[in-house]
């Protein structure tokens, strides 16, 4: 377990420095919105081949060896995001950077849910709350270079790679309770027309829609506070802070919430959270109650992966993880489109319009939660009505 919490901290605070450095790394290379969005949504592209990969591997050899050497590839590619010349080399380094990441992330969501399944508890939203806290972690840090260090731009960089590399070291001293390494003939992986049942459409559908909103927020949060409402550095610092600090408290608490009322009805009641705060965040124009509104989107959207995600490893036959794979994949491509969409629309509007898309994501999970899954947050057998 403790070896699990070190792997998603350590991927949060990495991208927490990330966030807090992109508005810089926009500005150095005098990027538009439309540019960033479609560069970041060209490095996304990269984690379809990664992900489909690191789904073989794991199978092929465990989790605990692929977490360690896409950690180790994830750490050395963001040493380089500051020797960058040219924007044509970054596009060369995103496609890298969020291959590993991509890949990292099916292993790690991998080992959790093996562990979760071993435990036969509900341990996914605390382990995305490592990250969320992990991140905010990373955004203190950066914020802290960014406003003492004589160079910030590199020793932010550089500050984050050897603390993934020792992290990396002691997962390979403890080891991760996860699915040993399989014979590919012997998975039990459950078949093609399983991953396209109405339940797995659905969760993809949650997933899709938070990592979506999430990347929005993740990537342009600080961007929109610091550029868009012209307010300081520390106040774009603090909203990547806040938000990554309410996404790990509403996932630590969001364990007892749902076993108290259930994965439905914890689903739901977060996507009215998400639907009603964000367009009042946006409505906001003064620093204190715009990262309080972010606060409560955060808490909002911190339950709808980890939700998604655990309901797909119910699905699983015979622990191959081959239905939460699937569904992992597809939430990928809310990180593939959020940008370009993000991006395109702040181009043609504004950034703020933009990031209304985000009220999108609660409604769908309302929408599933209502229509879509019992009370036990299970899917309706076919033909059953909402009830």
């Amino acid at each position: 377990m403790l070896s699990l919490v070190v792997a998603f901290a350590v991927f949060g605070g990495l991208f927490g420095v990330w966030q807090v450095l992109l508005p810089d790394l926009k500005l150095s290379l005098d990027l538009s919105d439309g540019q960033l969005g479609a560069m970041l949504t060209t490095g996304f592209l990269a984690t379809f081949p990664a992900m489909w990969l690191a789904s073989r591997k794991v199978e092929a050899v465990g989790t605990h060896k692929v977490i360690m050497a896409t950690g180790a590839v994830l750490s050395l590619s963001f040493v380089a995001f500051w020797m960058l010349p040219a924007v044509g080399l970054l596009t060369i380094l995103l496609l890298v950077f969020f291959g590993a990441s991509g890949a990292y992330d099916i292993a790690i969501n991998r080992a959790a849910i093996d562990l979760e399944r071993h435990l036969r508890r509900q341990i996914l939203t605390r382990l995305h709350a490592a990250f969320s806290l992990g991140a905010a972690a990373g955004a203190v840090v950066a914020g802290s270079i960014r406003a003492t260090a004589p160079d910030p731009f590199p020793a932010a960089y550089l500050v984050v790679p050897p603390a993934v590399l020792l992290a990396m070291a002691l997962i390979g001293r403890r080891g991760v309770v996860a699915s040993p390494a399989r014979s590919l003939h012997d998975t039990g992986a459950a078949p093609a027309h399983l991953r396209a049942t109405p339940l797995v459409l659905l969760l993809s559908a949650v997933t899709l829609a938070a990592t979506l909103s999430e990347g929005a927020l993740e990537t342009w949060s600080a961007i929109y506070l610091r550029l868009a409402l012209a307010m300081p550095v520390a106040v774009g610092v603090l909203g990547v802070v806040a938000f990554h600090a309410a996404m790990g408290v509403g996932r630590l608490g969001s364990g007892r919430v749902i076993e108290r009322f259930g994965r439905r009805a914890t689903l739901a009641a977060a996507g009215l959270l998400v639907a009603v705060a964000m367009p009042l965040t946006l409505a906001m124009s003064e620093p204190v109650p715009t990262v309080v509104g972010l606060l409560f989107v955060a808490i909002g959207l911190s339950v709808m992966f980890p939700i998604g995600i655990s309901l797909a490893g119910d699905r699983d036959r015979g622990g191959s993880g081959a239905v939460a794979s699937a569904v992992i994949g597809v939430a990928y491509a809310g990180f593939l489109i959020g940008p370009a969409l993000i991006g395109g629309i702040a181009e043609l509007a504004s950034l703020r319009v933009a990031l209304l898309t985000v009220a999108v994501a609660g409604l769908v999970a309302i929408t599933v939660a209502v229509i879509g899954l019992g009370p036990r947050g299970r899917a309706r057998p076919a033909g059953q009505g909402t009830g």
